[in-house]
């Protein structure tokens, strides 16, 4: 059966680049920890407001932009995540006085896209976001409709698992 395994040889300032090796006993100094497979590193992304997470560098995670300031009705640029995700999710920002509903679609051949089911409703100069899991799909965007007023929305994409 395979196995995997997390060996820590030792501690790594990003700040000063210095490597130190790990010694016994404890310090009331904090420490970094470089988790890699060989090719990619693992780091700690600290958040006071949601807590603290790994972020991955690659193959796991994956985001791009699906809506670039569009004024109107639109349909979504594809995001491709590379391989099938089961987790997508979707932040909007708006600007000024433009409404509209977002809908996240999904497809896993980039030609035939369906509904998430995944909406929101977008209400002027604001964030807004959705998410979707357990659907698997190697492409999804999001797409403006009921478009009314005026500005622009941005929509931003990530995918995992």
């Amino acid at each position: 059966m395979a196995e995997h395994r997390v060996i820590v040889e030792g501690t790594y300032n990003p700040t000063t680049g210095a490597t130190v090796p790990v010694t016994g006993g404890t310090s009331s100094t904090p420490s970094y920890v470089t988790i890699t497979d060989g090719t990619n590193n693992v780091t700690v992304s600290a958040s006071a407001s949601v807590g603290n997470a790994l972020a991955v560098s690659s193959g796991s995670v994956f985001s791009g932009t699906t809506l670039n300031a569009v004024t109107g009705n639109s349909t979504g640029t594809a995001v491709d995540s590379g391989s099938a995700r089961s987790n997508w999710s979707f932040v909007a920002v708006g600007t000024s006085t433009l409404t509209g509903t977002l809908t996240l679609e999904l497809s896993v051949d980039n030609v035939a896209w369906v509904s998430s089911t995944v909406t929101a409703s977008l209400t002027a100069a604001g964030t807004v976001g959705g998410f979707s899991t357990g659907r698997a799909a190697r492409y999804a965007r999001v797409s403006l409709t009921a478009a009314a007023g005026s500005g622009s929305v941005t929509v931003k994409m990530m995918a995992a698992g």
